[in-house]
């Protein structure tokens, strides 16, 4: 295993989709940066760092779909995995080596990103203005998160063979994962109440407070809430927000979505035809 890991390193070091997928995401982070910077100014308001500093982490799965794809779809298609195979290397050495390796990839971009964000945003927005242990509690779910997303790309790369399709997989699960968390926390933040403008009997205009009939209640607005606290888009939509109820929960199902796509990941590479 370490001989495996040592060598999947070496390969991470001099990988181009890992250095793309970091420098995308830093620039992203950037953009998010100055284009806040430049509203605060317009408008003349104030915006703490807490608000922005991890606005990158909605597009962690996007990055680490390209990158877990690339990396393990290159080591099916040029024979490598086959090669190490071959030699004697158990097949969950092999699968354990590429997730872990894809869980590092994963993390390194998270520290590296936040590093570029809090040293850009410290000049621009002030320090953090947060509590320390609920921001850790953030940064932990960050982390965990980079985890479970390691494991489910690692999934799809054993089940498909070539790097093309399984780019492409990667990348719409990513991005469909993403709507379907932005849809479940649109309903969320609906009001439950909300004004409401309507012509009186003798023509005058009047406003009144109405229920708000988009609001989600009762046993759907418990489920809403948690597919998005299960799902790991919709843990990176509150965590980038810093608005995110229940961290500790979702630290638990990081670490329950990891384990379980994690072994389903390796009992299909397991039976997977090297030919």
């Amino acid at each position: 295993m370490s001989r495996l890991l040592r060598a999947n390193l070496l390969r991470l070091i001099r990988n181009r989709a890992f250095w793309g997928s970091l420098l995308a995401l830093a620039a992203y982070q950037i953009l998010c940066h100055v284009s806040t910077y430049r509203g605060m100014i317009k408008y003349d308001v104030e915006v703490p760092l807490d608000e922005i500093v991890l606005n990158y982490v909605i597009m962690a799965g996007i990055a680490q779909a390209v990158f877990t794809s690339l990396f393990l779809g290159t080591e099916y298609s040029d024979g490598t995995v086959r090669n190490k195979i071959i030699v004697g290397n158990s097949r969950f050495n092999v699968y354990m080596a590429g997730f872990i390796t894809c869980v590092m990839a994963g993390i390194l971009m998270f520290l590296a990103t936040f590093l570029v964000s809090y040293l850009m945003g410290l000049p621009l927005f002030g320090n953090l203005q947060m509590k320390p242990g609920y921001f850790l509690a953030l940064a932990a779910g960050g982390m965990f998160l980079c985890v479970s997303y390691a494991a489910m790309f690692s999934l799809a790369g054993s089940l498909i063979s070539s790097k093309a399709h399984a780019a492409v997989v990667c990348i719409l699960v990513s991005f469909a994962l993403l709507f379907a968390a932005s849809y479940l926390s649109n309903m969320l933040s609906q009001p439950e109440m909300i004004e409401q403008v309507r012509m009186a009997a003798d023509g005058n205009m009047v406003r009144e407070i109405v229920k708000n009939a988009s609001y989600v209640e009762g046993m759907k607005r418990q489920i809403y809430q948690f597919l998005l606290d299960w799902i790991p888009s919709g843990q990176s939509i509150q965590i980038s927000s810093m608005e995110a109820a229940h961290h500790w929960r979702m630290l638990v199902f990081s670490a329950v979505n990891s384990g379980l796509f994690c072994v389903l990941g390796y009992i299909f590479f397991k039976r997977k035809d090297m030919k």
